[in-house]
C-alpha cells in the first residue's frame, strides 16, 4: 500500500549501446518520455544483426528471423516482454528498468524485420499500449484477455493478455489467390476484449461432437461445470488439473487444437492446421534458445507456443471482418 510505481524507461543510452551491454543492469535507468524512447526505436539508422552473442547460453543465438521463403507465405512472431517490471511482485519491489532493454529490442526486431503479423504475451498490467505506440502506424491492433478461472485448455496460470497486430494490405493481398475456407470470409467481429469473442469468430459450423471428443466434453462438464472453454484434444483425467487457490485448471500440453465454446455452442477444429495449409504460413515462434536477443526476450516460450500459435491463426479471420 501506498507504493508508487514510476514506467521504467531508458536514460540517454543509445539502442547500439543497450545492445553491446553484457546484461540490462549494467545500464543506469532514468526517467524518459515515451516519445524520446519511440525515437531510438524509429531510427532507421540503427540496425539489429540477425545473430548475437548469447549472454544465457555462451554462443551465438538468432535475435531476428529470416526472410520469407515465398511470395506466398504470412509470416507470423509470437514473442512476449519480460514482465518483472509490470508483474505485481514487480510493483512491490519497485522495480524499475530490468526489462525496458529486452521491450526495446523487441519493438526494434519488429520494425526491422515487419513480419505480416506480430503476436504478443504478457501480464494484465503490461501497457500494451506502449506496443500501439510504437507499431500503430504500420499495423492493426487488437488483443484480448486470456482467463484461465474461464477458458480451459492454455498453458496458463494466471490471466494473460494477448496482442494481434497484422499488417492488414499484406495479409489480404497474399491471401487474395490462396484457396481460403469460405467460412472466413463470412467473419464478423464486433469487440475483441475477451478470448471468447475470438473464438466467436471461428464459426465452421459444426455444432455437435462424437465419440472420445464427447466423452471429455461430458467429463470437462462434470468437473469444471463454471467454464467456458475447452480443449477436447486433452483429457481433463490425465492428471491433476485444479489449482488450489481458486479451482482453476492447471497447465494442460502445449497442443491447443480442439476447443470447445459452451457460450457458443461450437466446436473449433483444427484450430492451426486447416488454416496453416490453406495459406501456406511460416510460424516464427520465439523460444528461450533460437529466437531472442538474450535468450529471455519471449517470456515463457510455452505460452508462446500453445496460447500464441492459436490466437495467431485468429488473425485470419481478423483481417476478414
Amino acid at each position: 500500500a501506498g507504493v508508487t510505481y514510476m514506467l521504467p524507461t531508458l536514460s540517454s543510452y543509445t539502442l547500439d549501446e543497450m545492445l553491446e551491454a553484457r546484461s540490462p543492469g549494467q545500464l543506469m535507468f532514468a526517467q524518459k518520455t515515451m516519445e524520446e524512447l519511440a525515437e531510438i526505436i524509429r531510427n532507421p539508422t540503427t540496425k539489429l544483426q540477425e545473430w548475437d552473442q548469447c549472454i544465457s547460453h555462451n554462443q551465438m543465438c538468432r535475435r531476428l528471423h529470416g526472410q520469407k521463403l515465398t511470395q506466398g507465405i504470412l509470416q507470423v512472431l509470437i514473442a512476449g516482454s519480460p514482465c518483472t517490471d509490470y508483474s505485481k511482485w514487480g510493483k512491490v519491489l519497485q522495480s524499475a528498468g530490468p526489462t525496458t532493454a529486452f521491450f526495446l529490442i523487441l519493438m526494434k526486431s519488429v520494425l526491422q524485420s515487419l513480419p505480416d503479423v506480430f503476436v504478443h504475451e504478457n501480464v494484465t498490467t503490461f501497457p500494451m499500449d506502449h506496443i500501439v505506440s510504437f507499431l500503430g502506424e504500420l499495423y492493426d491492433i487488437t488483443f484480448s484477455q486470456i482467463d484461465p478461472a474461464d477458458d480451459c485448455g492454455f498453458p496458463i496460470h494466471r490471466k494473460r493478455v494477448y496482442l494481434v497486430a497484422h499488417r492488414r494490405a499484406v495479409v489480404m493481398r497474399r491471401c487474395k489467390d490462396i484457396g481460403f475456407p469460405e467460412y472466413v470470409r463470412q467473419v464478423q467481429i464486433k469487440s475483441t476484449h475477451k478470448l471468447q469473442v475470438f473464438l466467436s469468430a471461428m464459426t465452421a459450423g459444426i455444432t455437435t461432437v462424437t465419440g472420445s471428443k464427447m466423452k471429455r466434453l461430458l467429463r470437462y462438464r462434470e468437473l469444471f461445470s463454471n467454464h467456458n472453454v475447452f480443449d477436447l484434444n486433452q483429457s481433463p483425467d490425465a492428471r491433476p488439473r485444479k489449482n488450489a487457490a481458486d479451482g482453476s485448471l492447471q497447465t494442460l500440453t502445449t497442443n491447443v487444437t480442439s476447443l470447445w465454446s459452451e457460450d457458443a455452442e461450437r466446436y473449433f477444429f483444427g484450430l492451426g492446421t486447416d488454416t496453416a495449409s490453406a495459406l501456406g504460413t511460416e510460424m516464427v515462434v520465439t523460444t528461450g534458445v533460437s529466437n531472442t536477443a538474450h535468450c529471455r526476450m519471449a517470456g515463457n516460450s510455452m505460452h508462446a507456443a500453445a496460447v500464441g500459435r492459436a490466437i495467431a491463426y485468429l488473425l485470419f479471420f481478423l483481417t476478414f471482418r
